[in-house]
């Protein structure tokens, strides 16, 4: 298909929810985030789940030697020249919801 697998990412620290239990205070405060006001109806294990999805990659923008990923909690940019040795330069946090990413000779945005 003209992909070749040449390295895994671990996500920077501002885009893990960094917690495995359900009642960690973080699930609900990332639940509020997301403005799920009803989520205290959902089953604990569930809240875990969705909260964790708010840091779920959804987004890609290319710009020269640049990797713009966008998540529902803000974004990242890479420097991807030599794509065998990846390098974070930023993570730009912008919670919100999901905004698509757009990138220019000036500017990237997430809105």
């Amino acid at each position: 298909m003209g992909i070749k697998h040449l390295m895994l990412v671990k996500k920077p620290s501002a885009f893990q929810l960094g917690v495995s239990e359900p009642d960690d205070p973080k699930v609900q405060k990332m639940l509020g985030q997301l403005g799920m006001s009803k989520a205290s109806k959902m089953p604990k294990p569930m809240q875990l789940v969705v909260a964790q999805l708010a840091f779920a990659n959804s987004d890609f923008a290319f710009q020269g030697k640049h990797l713009f990923q966008g998540n529902f909690y803000g974004l990242s940019i890479y420097d991807i020249s030599n794509p065998a040795n990846t390098t974070l330069l930023t993570t730009l946090v912008c919670p919100g919801g999901q905004g698509d990413l757009s990138s220019t000779k000036t500017c990237c945005s997430c809105r």
